[in-house]
């Protein structure tokens, strides 16, 4: 069963726990086509009345992650087809969440996790569908804890267009009324141990008012909700404690090494802490280095993180001799990642605007016929050598694809005559 109020369409989902088994890893469920009001196009003729086609396709045991993935079909329509309309782009909501189906009582839904995304599609000629896919969409541990995926769960996914005037996620504002309070023993009730030894007390009101997944974790059948000191195991402390001193005052603690950013980049991913995860952003680009500009490439890839992927697929143009055959280059062609990498090449290229090896010219003087005694002509010719690196894909024995870097060069001449009056 489905509704469509306004901007926002949801797609109910009941008896969740049965698509998990049947559907396999890379398979997916897709909702009916729904329609939601036209925001804009890229066209002079703005018309606002014209609602745009859409289809939601649900991975249960994702693609690549072990986490469910979803993806946002754009289909186009007659209107878009008429107009000659060919690009569609589009501020969005989406939430994942379980509603409850009782006899006596209206069907109460509640939201799990929410996020803000944008997506640009794009219509070719015969392609009419076009898409975005967030692959790391949902963790299962939300609904399965202790992976137990037999009690009953009916879910919906839901998807809201943002008017002009909507408020990004991005810009709620946080109270940071409890910073004080951050390991303050006075009323603490709770308590995490790491791995190497370390505690950290904290408050459960605070830590459940301020975040979903603590709330669930406190309130629902997981066995953290009873205990006293809740074991956290395969985490940094440094990067765990971030995250509690996000919740208590909206602010991001000094982190130093790229373990500690990644680490708390993704503890903030798994907890939906997404204004979080922009902070850490934020201050991570600034130690890229040769070192590391490739993880910053492979988490984008892995997290669909466009700002992450652009920050090493940047550093890499505008330091490509130094990276091109380094250890970070041959992780990324391990990945086998074809798209990836030819948009890796096509940026480098771009920006080096083919990387000049040398310039040779040669010049010789020549008298020409003039309509005038009194003239000479100067004649250059130029002759510019070039280079640059391209990638080719090579089928192997394994029927696998294995990426080559290879480098080609050529010759332009340009020929300049310039007249010179001798009079």
């Amino acid at each position: 069963m489905t509704s469509e109020i306004a901007n926002t369409f949801v797609w109910e989902i009941g008896n969740f726990q049965k698509w998990i088994k049947q559907v396999s890893q890379g398979e997916c469920i897709n909702s009916q086509n729904f329609w939601l009001p036209q925001r804009s196009f890229e066209t002079k003729n703005q018309n606002f009345n014209h609602p745009t086609l859409w289809e939601l396709s649900l991975y249960p045991n994702g693609i690549i992650s072990k986490g469910m993935s979803l993806r946002v079909q754009a289909i186009q329509t007659k209107y878009e087809k008429e107009k000659g309309i060919t690009t569609r782009r589009k501020q969005f909501i989406l939430g994942i969440g379980e509603y409850d189906i009782s006899q006596l009582l209206p069907k109460r839904k509640a939201v799990i996790r929410q996020c803000e995304k944008s997506g640009n599609f794009t219509f070719n000629g015969s392609k009419t569908v076009s898409s975005c896919l967030y692959d790391n969409f949902f963790s299962l541990d939300y609904i399965f804890p202790r992976n137990e995926k037999t009690k009953v769960v009916n879910l919906f996914v839901q998807v809201t267009v943002l008017e002009e005037k909507s408020i990004p996620v991005d810009k709620i504002r946080f109270d940071n009324k409890y910073e004080d309070c951050f390991e303050d023993d006075t009323f603490s009730d709770i308590e995490f141990e790491l791995d190497c030894g370390s505690r950290i007390k904290a408050h459960r009101v605070i830590l459940s008012s301020s975040s979903i997944y603590f709330k669930i974790m406190f309130s629902s059948q997981w066995k953290e909700r009873d205990m006293k000191v809740v074991p956290i195991r395969e985490t940094k402390y440094t990067s765990f404690r971030a995250v509690l001193y996000f919740i208590y005052s909206g602010k991001l603690l000094d982190l130093e090494s790229f373990d500690d950013f990644e680490h708390t980049f993704k503890l903030a991913d798994m907890m939906m802490l997404n204004n979080l995860n922009k902070l850490v952003i934020n201050e991570w680009l600034k130690i890229v280095d040769n070192e590391n500009w490739h993880k910053f490439i492979l988490l984008g890839w892995k997290y669909n993180n466009n700002l992450l992927k652009n920050t090493g697929l940047e550093y890499a143009a505008d330091h490509w001799k130094q990276v091109k055959k380094g250890e970070g280059m041959l992780q990324l062609l391990a990945t086998n990642n074809v798209e990836g990498i030819e948009e890796l090449f096509y940026i480098t290229n771009k920006r080096l605007e083919i990387s000049k090896v040398g310039i040779i010219s040669e010049r010789r003087k020549s008298q020409k016929p003039s309509m005038t005694k009194n003239s000479k002509y100067k004649e250059y010719i130029e002759r510019e050598y070039r280079t640059c690196d391209y990638i080719e894909f090579n089928d192997n024995i394994h029927g696998n694809q294995t990426p080559i870097i290879n480098e080609f060069s050529y010759c332009t001449e340009k020929t300049i005559v310039d007249l010179e009056d001798i009079e």
